[in-house]
């Protein structure tokens, strides 16, 4: 993991933040997780994905507003951040990026 993908995961706001503020890249996959239920979706692990399977909603808001990726090449492991926010019961972060994506019916069946 990187430090940026460690600060998420862990809710380090303060650390994640003079990260990106250092130049961290908000969108390095990392590698996949090791955790079942997030392999049921063959899952590469991004500072994103990593605080929504946390419930991170503040740093959900940070990677976001500092360039996240939602869509392009990035959409499958957008998707896939949703999908583990939903698995471990976090409704609130499925829902904030939902609305940071332009979630669409056809997501469903990526």
């Amino acid at each position: 993991l990187t430090a940026l993908q460690l600060a998420s995961c862990c809710g380090n706001f303060r650390i994640a933040r003079r990260l990106i503020d250092a130049g961290a890249d908000v969108n390095v996959p990392g590698a996949k997780s090791d955790d079942a239920s997030e392999d049921l979706y063959n899952v590469e692990l991004t500072a994103l994905t990593l605080a929504a399977s946390n419930g991170r909603l503040e740093m959900l808001d940070l990677l976001l507003r500092h360039g996240a990726a939602v869509d392009g090449g990035a959409r499958t492991r957008y998707i896939d951040a949703i999908r583990a926010a939903r698995c471990k019961g976090h409704k609130a972060a499925a829902s904030l990026l939902r609305s940071h994506g332009g979630w669409a019916e056809s997501d469903d069946r990526l």
